[in-house]
């Protein structure tokens, strides 16, 4: 969402899409494909550009709590009490926050997510802006949509 001189991007994925699988770290390739994909993911400047480039990034949020190792216990104990959350998906969010100087020349916003992330095959997206909205579908063969 574009609004004012402030561009706001929120990402929801399946945790397969982002790190390969939907459970806890099991093992230490698994702990450092966790890290990666975090350290992957505060790159919102890599991640999502603005045409013309006039928007930087002011902050993020990257929840990876569902498949973090921090609270496994608490997991398994839900896990014992309710059969059904295994077949659950485990989802990964990041919000990302970008102040842009001329938000009125915003024309265009593009992304290297899927290049980051070959586990992701498309993106549904939807957007407002000014008084505009819009969704689309991209993929490797388009990369961003046309805000304005």
């Amino acid at each position: 969402m574009l609004e004012g001189s402030q561009l706001d991007i929120a990402l929801l994925s399946p945790a397969a899409n982002l790190v390969g699988f939907e459970h806890r770290p099991e093992t230490d390739d698994q702990l450092a494909i966790v890290a990666l994909t975090h350290r992957r993911l505060s790159e919102g400047e890599v991640l999502f550009q603005t045409e013309p480039a006039s928007c930087h990034l002011a902050g993020h949020s990257i929840d990876l709590s569902t498949i973090d190792k921090h609270g496994e216990e608490e997991s398994e104990e839900h896990h014992n009490e309710s059969p059904s959350h295994s077949s659950s998906h485990r989802e990964i969010t990041a919000q990302y926050r970008f102040t842009c100087a001329e938000p009125d020349e915003v024309r265009a916003l593009s992304t290297t997510l899927m290049a980051q992330f070959p586990g992701i095959r498309h993106l549904q997206v939807q957007w407002i802006s000014g008084h505009r909205q819009g969704a689309a579908t991209l993929d490797n063969g388009r990369t961003g949509v046309i805000l304005r």
